[in-house]
């Protein structure tokens, strides 16, 4: 039988995470953080070395680089404990890439900060894989992308839709928030820096989605603490 991608990261992200009920998926809004001016991103920090500590327990960190395709890539490390993924990424004046995940029976499938969307399009069991672009440059509002079909047979919408600051045990952060909507059940708020990610937002529902049906829960992942 197959099973959601997204149904089983968010089994994930609910263990470690508090569970709120805001009310019905049509009608979530974004906490109300200060507006800030354009965060206009280029890049994402791939500096061999850099370390990103998030509340859930998770850890992002970049490792060696890596030649896929012809392409220099940074393996970017993410998970806890025995609970690894890697991913290689590569920043381009279109926007940031993953472009390989290996995708076999031996890599551990439950990292946490949504570490499954990185491997949508990943096939068998090689570093083989159709690039997935993870986010769009220039960053211009409501300019909507879409990354294609995941391994499960889903689709993802993603949208650059405000500009935030936001405050974390890590510090205060200006933000360009990307909406990434997956064509089942699931959809990521997610806040980018010129420091990488600082919080992440995971909305599910397996309600209706009508008015009066309050079948869904968020979750958010907050940065805690970075090296750089």
């Amino acid at each position: 039988m197959r099973i959601s991608i997204y149904l089983l990261s968010f089994l994930i992200f609910i263990a470690a995470c508090k569970k709120e009920d805001p009310g019905p998926l049509h009608y979530f809004v974004l906490p109300a953080d200060s507006d800030c001016a354009p965060v206009l991103l280029d890049s994402f920090p791939l500096t061999q070395g850099h370390v990103w500590i998030y509340d859930s327990g998770d850890t992002m960190r970049t490792l060696a680089d890596t030649i896929i395709n012809g392409s220099k890539t940074t393996k970017l490390c993410i998970g806890q404990g025995a609970n690894l993924v890697n991913y290689h990424l590569k920043n381009a004046s279109d926007g940031f890439w993953n472009l390989a995940f290996p995708l076999d029976s031996a890599t551990p499938r439950n990292a946490g900060l949504s570490a499954y969307l990185y491997d949508m399009n990943s096939v068998g069991n090689s570093l083989n894989a159709v690039p997935i672009r993870l986010m769009k440059f220039p960053i211009v509002l409501n300019d909507t992308f879409s990354s294609g079909e995941n391994y499960f047979g889903e689709y993802y919408q993603s949208q650059w839709i405000t500009f935030k600051r936001i405050t974390t045990v890590a510090g205060t952060f200006d933000c360009a928030v990307l909406k990434v909507q997956s064509s089942g059940a699931q959809s990521w708020y997610r806040y980018y820096s010129t420091k990488g990610l600082v919080r992440e937002i995971s909305v599910v529902t397996f309600g209706s989605k009508a008015k009066d049906d309050p079948g869904f829960y968020y979750s958010t992942t907050d940065l805690i603490s970075i090296n750089f």
